[in-house]
Order: C-alpha cells, then structure tokens, then sequence
C-alpha cells in the first residue's frame, strides 16, 4: 500500500527485507552507548537530586526494550548485570 517511489527507496535501503534503520531513543538524562554481550545497549543515567537512576534500552528480535533500574537496580554495573541476564535468556 506504499507508494511506488516509497516502496523502492526502502527496498534501496534494505528496510523492507530485513534490513535495518536508526531507532531514536529519547532521554531525560546523560546517555552512553556500550555493548553487552555483543548487543549494542544504549544506558541513560538521570540524575533527582541526590538520587541517580539507570536505564538501559537495547533491541532484541526486532523489539525495542527498556529496562528502568529504579531502586531494584540502583547502580549501573546492577543494570547492566540484569541486561545480560535478559539478553542471554
């Protein structure tokens, strides 16, 4: 239902077979992208005062996930701890 000219500018790109395109993560905070066991992990630290709190986004099968620390994951090496567990589950 795309028309003609969109349709092959994305089969141009790769996007329609397969391929893969730029996923814009929005942060309220200090962002830093690392890898986690071979997956790229996008890590947002947001400062409340005294308080800092993680968060990791990352794609995994074709789906964005996020995982916000909050006080079960306080520190980022706890985060990204639970990241790796998710990502070899």
């Amino acid at each position: 239902m795309l028309p003609e000219s969109l349709k092959e500018s994305l089969q141009n790109a790769n996007v329609l077979n397969g391929g893969a395109i730029p996923m814009p993560v929005i942060a309220n905070g200090q962002t830093k992208k690392t890898s986690v066991d071979g997956r790229d992990v996008i890590i947002i630290t947001s400062r409340y005062g005294k308080e800092t709190a993680y968060s990791a986004t990352w794609v995994d099968r074709g789906q964005l996930l996020r995982l916000d620390g909050g006080n079960a994951l306080p520190t980022r090496q706890a985060l990204l701890d639970k990241v790796s567990e998710l990502i070899r589950s």
